[in-house]
Parts: structure tokens; sequence; C-alpha cells
């Protein structure tokens, strides 16, 4: 299980939060980068670069073993 790789989410795709979840995808130490957005057409990019988007935020963390949240507080 020690070699096994974990699928990882990440909700919120704003300027910091693409970033980081390209960053988690670019390392190669997850199986999947799940995503997702409010603004669902934000997704797309990292789709086109091999993330899974999800429609909603239970939808990520219930497929995925670590889930990051990079939300604003409003």
């Amino acid at each position: 299980m020690a070699d096994a790789k974990l699928n990882v989410g990440f909700l919120g795709l704003g300027i910091m939060g693409e970033a980081m979840a390209r960053n988690l995808m670019k390392s190669g130490l997850f199986a999947s980068v799940t995503v997702w957005n409010r603004t669902l057409a934000k997704c797309q990019t990292l789709v086109s670069e091999g993330a899974k988007m999800a429609e909603t935020p239970a939808a990520v963390v219930s497929s995925c073993d670590i889930t990051f949240a990079m939300v604003r507080q409003i």
C-alpha cells in the first residue's frame, strides 16, 4: 500500500487555487486530481490538462482520499 498513489481533490480555482491544483497534477505524486469551482467553466483548463471535474464539492470529497480547499470567505 505504501506505493499506491492517492486521489486528490481541489476546491476553488481562483488565481492561487488553479496554480496549486496544476502543481499537484505536475508533481506526479497522485493517481488523479479532481477539481471543482463555483463557476464550473473555470475547471475546463485543468480538465484539458488531465484533471477530472466534479459537479459539487461533495462529489470531490467523496471520490478523493485528500481534498484541499482554496476558497474565499464572503
